[in-house]
């Protein structure tokens, strides 16, 4: 997530105050008895523009890929057309300061916080979005929530106590997207927004399941499963048709490679826990054997990412799978989700662990067999190189630590 910075908020704030015009209309239309604000989309826009959404402000960055908006019949659609960006590393939103319709004082008496729901679609799934409350010089709230089918509605929500904020510094309410990928044109559909000032105690609970984004990583006695790999492989791109078990480096360690052709495979047997509930995210823990990249890479250029396995064989074996027969004759886009899960740096030097956190959804659809397994893929230039649990020693096998109900 890509927070929005000062300069962009005064700047923002500022083209709002001079519309004054707007902003008695916008409270007209957007305050109500059921709702302190409430967007609906009613305003048709039905064809797709750059700022194509009235009283939203659209912003895209880090990558190449173009956003447009519409709004049709009530529904306002969000599409990326993420082809024109080499490396998948877009983001894109739409925000609005809501704060001149809500009662941002009363946030400050005992037992009140701020709520934003949202009803949406995506066109491709699972992926995941994020909402976001943001107050200059105040508190900010930062979830993201996983749709995991596509073109079904989800209604989510999230609550935000002790929330500080101020009437006349404005309050921003942000609808996110990043890395879905880009290999084609994606599209969230947006029913309603609506943020509240509401009494904690007497609310209903939120829906959806957030995630909070970027966790710290717990200790690993957190968790009371920790399931070694039960096949590792790497696939080729270029060598389609080959498969690389046994692939060793010069003293004989078995590794696995990720770069710009290949992509590490893994999976676990999970039968044991098949009608399980996932209760909270869990970890990936990986072995370094070496990585080469640049001695000083740019942003976002030298880490690795971690995606789910969505189609393709699911009944893959270490001993025979290839590029070819693991995409069955489908893009990898595909068969490999093209939103990571985490990007995240590697642990420097031979027999290093590096640990990233997996989300509970994800999580839940391995012990499920929606998702047959974890890949692991480059994020700009770099060759990383892990040991494979066909070591001699067990340690180096890819692990994955949850609970269950």
């Amino acid at each position: 997530m890509h927070i929005i910075t000062a300069n962009l908020w005064n700047s923002f704030i500022k083209e709002q105050s001079q519309k004054i015009v707007w902003a008695i209309l916008f409270i007209a239309l957007h305050h109500s008895a059921a709702s302190q604000f409430k967007e609906d989309f009613g305003e048709n826009s039905p064809e797709f523009k750059e700022q194509g959404l009235k009283n939203w402000n659209a912003i895209t960055g880090d990558g190449t890929a173009m956003f447009k908006q519409k709004s049709e019949n009530g529904i306002a659609s969000l599409q990326i057309d993420g082809t024109v960006d080499k490396r998948n590393i877009w983001y894109a939103f739409i925000h609005t300061n809501v704060a001149p319709v809500l009662d941002i004082k009363k946030l400050s008496e005992p037992g009140y916080g701020l709520r934003i729901s949202i009803r949406v679609k995506s066109s491709h799934g699972p992926r995941r979005i994020n909402m976001y409350l943001t107050a200059i010089d105040g508190s900010n709230l930062l979830y993201e929530f996983d749709l995991e089918e596509p073109g079904k509605w989800y209604e989510l929500s999230m609550t935000a106590t002790d929330f500080k904020a101020s009437a006349e510094k404005g309050l921003l309410a942000q609808v996110s997207m990043m890395d879905w990928g880009n290999k084609e044109v994606y599209q969230l559909d947006i029913d309603y927004i609506k943020v509240d000032v509401v009494d904690v105690k007497k609310t209903k609970p939120d829906l959806g399941y957030g995630i909070e984004y970027r966790p710290p990583l717990k200790n690993k006695n957190t968790y009371q499963h920790e399931i070694k790999v039960s096949d590792d492989a790497m696939v080729n791109s270029v060598f389609a048709d080959f498969n690389f078990n046994g692939w060793q480096a010069d003293d004989s360690v078995f590794v696995l490679d990720a770069s710009s052709t290949d992509r590490i495979i893994m999976k676990w047997d999970l039968s044991k826990y098949k009608g399980k509930k996932i209760t909270e995210g869990g970890q990936l823990e990986i072995t370094n054997y070496s990585v080469t990249r640049l001695q000083k890479n740019e942003k976002d250029f030298g880490e690795i990412r971690i995606f789910e396995i969505i189609g393709g064989n699911k009944n893959w074996k270490e001993g025979m799978v290839t590029y070819s027969n693991l995409m069955e004759g489908k893009p990898e886009f595909m068969v490999i989700n093209t939103q990571t899960i985490v990007d995240a740096p590697v642990t420097p030097g031979k027999g290093n662990k590096t640990t990233v956190n997996i989300s509970k959804p994800v999580l839940q659809r391995l012990i499920d067999g929606k998702t047959s397994g974890l890949a692991i893929g480059p994020l700009g230039a770099i060759n990383f190189h892990m040991m494979s649990k066909d070591n001699a020693t067990s340690g180096h096998a890819a692990t994955l630590r949850f609970n269950v109900e």
